[in-house]
């Protein structure tokens, strides 16, 4: 079934011929005196695919134009227009779908040695089957800063984004305004910054509406005292203060985005335990770029685990949004689990979960009943009949209390010191201590939280040293909320008697109460050894124990595993990788017991093949066996060959899947047709998806990617 309006093959044909003519005509214009610099980009791709007896033919479509022109010395004009289609078209109704992007823009720099002045417009035309006709994004953006010698930064910012869906039964009227006004001063050892914004948002449809004032004060100051400096204190004062008023509508539900402190994720088909990395591209606000590492979760990218730290407990969170980087399918499925450790995750607190895919603005919406937690977390499973979706960020939302005026004015006063005590070469010790303070009316209360840390070092000579910590955690509201506090001491010992031998021991345990009653008990431990007997092999064994004990919900799980990995380089061309690991948890007077072997191979055969190949053996509830190979070669110094082959199976049959690739690219001449950097790619893929019903997805897809 074709769902776009237009005829697909004519669009198609149109696109190319006009970036064709672009790259043969605008280059010369760009030659030509005083017109500034012009530039360019395309990338067209056609993909055929059959899912299981569902044919489906989809076209991506992508250029760029931007040009540039230095008006005068201290004046900039840039000028750019994006265009984006995708269309999927499809035998099975509901799978068939299109999105479409016109996007122009501009800006103009002034750049003058007693001030800057910046202005930019964009606006963002958008189609799909979720937007009634059009999807209007319309941004301004007005900044001047002084910058004058040895004086204040002064700054004035102002900001207007309207997002309005247009023709019958649409949905969508939102208008945002912001004012902002800033000094900032730095002195040799300090700063201070101080910010006062104004800001209007209005969703008219639903009848929702915000008006908020927010001041930020900030102090930041570092110091060296002492004879002999050995003493260095660093401290720091915040100061905010937001007064906000928000209309709801009668019977909406009012949620409101929680700012996360990190944001994690990783690839973990186990996710009940197993700590989440570090991933800051997830909350970077940008939710157009995909986050680096990858999380793809297209065809045949199963098991993602993508999710945040909040900082601390939140006792309403409600919604998760997962943005993608382009249009994915509805049928993915997503299931939702917190944790309070980043290490143990549980989702019996679950009880329904309901997702969407809104593709007005590419993302998934999953909403659940209101959970208490700090860490956040949703894997994906099931069927996603598009390619190459990659995650671009994350948000969590809390779920609040609604009348039909929302009043909050809230207050935060934070003062944190860190003073450094260099005793001697062989003594350092440090303190740092934090208090917050947020007095809050309308919703929330006030809440005062209160901290202090303490960490001493010993290393008497260079093989050895001696780590304590030790570190208390108070929150406490005024009137209805929860106290809580929290506990926690650390011990390290590091122990390298050679340069080629080394060794840790390390130990932590935490408790945390609420209103005085223990609601956790956090104890681990952990022993380690590495070694590199020869030049090119490094060996590393890990034993470690932990115990989460949370008395109030009746959950005790005690945990302990070994690991031990052989790393090697046996010759500059052959590198091997072997790890075993061994896990055993218990929960409920139910043991559960992990094995897991992985070996990997890299071997550089010439200069222009290369081989990978990695095998992976799990042993719990249900044996699982993965194995990835994949073979590039570079048959010319233009055209490169590469093939990839991943089987997962297990005893559970609905859990064995195969994936099977073939790629090649063909890198043209510098300039070819007046353009530059050409590329021609081609990839055939079979992915068969038993865990997803016995769906098989064959796929053969062709495109172009260019400059000018």
């Amino acid at each position: 079934m074709r769902v776009a309006p237009s005829v697909l093959s004519a669009g198609i044909l149109t696109g190319i011929l006009a970036g064709s003519l672009a790259g043969l005509l605008l280059p010369a214009l760009a030659a030509a005196q005083d017109f500034g610099d012009l530039a360019g980009t395309l990338d067209v791709s056609h993909v055929e695919s059959d899912l299981s007896g569902i044919a489906e033919e989809s076209w991506r479509q992508l250029y760029t134009l931007n040009w540039y022109k230095r008006l005068t010395d201290y004046i900039d004009v840039r000028a750019g227009v994006r265009y984006f289609e995708f269309d999927l078209d499809s035998s099975a109704e509901f799978l068939g779908t299109f999105q479409e992007e016109l996007q122009p823009s501009g800006e103009l720099s002034w750049n003058h040695p007693w001030f800057s002045f910046t202005a930019t417009a964009s606006r963002r035309i958008s189609r799909s089957p979720a937007i009634a006709d059009k999807l209007v994004n319309d941004s301004v953006l007005l900044n001047w800063e002084s910058a004058w010698m040895d004086t204040p930064v002064f700054g004035l910012r102002y900001e207007l984004q309207n997002l309005e869906e247009t023709g019958a039964g649409a949905f969508r009227n939102v208008n945002d305004e912001r004012l902002t006004a800033s000094v900032d001063y730095d002195r040799k050892h300090e700063s201070f910054k101080y910010r006062l914004t104004r800001s209007w948002n209005e969703n008219v449809v639903r009848g929702l509406s915000t008006i908020q004032n927010e001041q930020r004060l900030q102090y930041i100051g570092s110091h060296a005292m002492g004879s002999r400096r050995q003493f260095q204190l660093g401290s720091q004062y915040r100061y905010s203060r937001v007064d906000r008023v928000s209309q709801v509508a009668s019977g909406e539900r009012f949620l409101e985005r929680v700012e996360a402190s990190r944001g994690l994720g990783t690839i973990d088909a186990t996710p009940d335990i197993g700590p989440l990395s570090n991933v800051p591209g997830l909350i970077d606000g940008n939710t157009l770029v995909p986050v680096v590492p990858p999380l793809a979760i297209g065809t045949g990218d199963l098991d993602r685990n993508v999710g945040v730290d909040l900082g601390a407990r939140r006792d309403r969170v409600a919604a998760v949004y997962i943005y993608t980087d382009r249009l994915s399918s509805v049928t993915v499925q997503w299931s939702v689990w917190i944790s309070e450790d980043n290490l143990n995750w549980d989702d019996s607190a679950i009880l329904a979960v309901n997702s969407s895919f809104n593709a007005a603005v590419s993302r998934y919406e999953i909403d659940f009943n209101e959970v208490s937690a700090r860490y956040v977390k949703v894997v994906n499973g099931g069927l996603n009949s598009v390619a190459g979706v990659q995650v671009t960020e994350i948000e969590v939302f809390e779920s609040l209390p609604v009348s039909q005026d929302v009043e909050q004015d809230a207050s935060s006063h934070q003062a944190d010191a860190r003073l450094v005590w260099n005793i001697d070469p062989d003594w350092q010790a440090s303190v740092d201590g934090v208090a917050r303070l947020e007095p809050q009316s309308g919703t929330l209360e006030q809440r005062l939280d209160y901290s202090y840390s303490m960490r001493v070092r010993y290393q008497p000579r260079m093989q050895v040293a001696h780590v304590i910590r030790l570190s208390q955690f108070w929150q406490e509201f005024e009137e209805a909320g929860r106290d809580l506090r929290d506990d926690t001491a650390g011990y390290s010992f590091l122990y390298d008697p050679l340069p080629t031998l080394g060794s840790n021991i390390s130990a932590s345990f935490r408790q945390s109460y609420v209103d005085d009653e223990l609601s956790l008990r956090l104890g681990n431990a952990l022993l380690g050894a590495n070694a590199t007997p020869w030049r090119a092999i490094r060996v590393a064994a890990e034993f470690g124990v932990s115990r989460v004990d949370q008395p109030v919900q009746g959950f005790l799980n005690d945990a302990w595993n070994t690991r031990l990995s052989i790393d090697s380089e046996i010759t500059r061309q052959f590198k091997a990788l072997v790890t075993w690991l061994h896990q055993e948890s218990r929960r409920d007077n139910e043991i559960r017991v992990l094995r897991r072997v992985t070996m990997r191979g890299e071997l550089q055969v010439t200069s222009a093949v290369f081989a990978r190949a990695s095998y992976t053996v799990a042993d719990d509830h249900n044996f699982s066996r993965m194995q990835d190979y994949l073979l590039s070669w570079r048959l010319f110094v233009r055209l490169l060959l590469t093939g990839q082959a991943r089987i997962d199976d297990s005893n559970a049959k609905a859990a064995d899947s195969s994936r099977y690739s073939l790629n090649a690219s063909l890198d043209l001449l510098e300039s070819f047709l007046g353009f530059r950097n050409v590329t021609l790619y081609a990839r055939f893929s079979d992915v068969d998806q038993r865990d997803a019903g016995g769906l098989r997805i064959i796929s053969w897809q062709q495109g172009i990617r260019a400059a000018f």
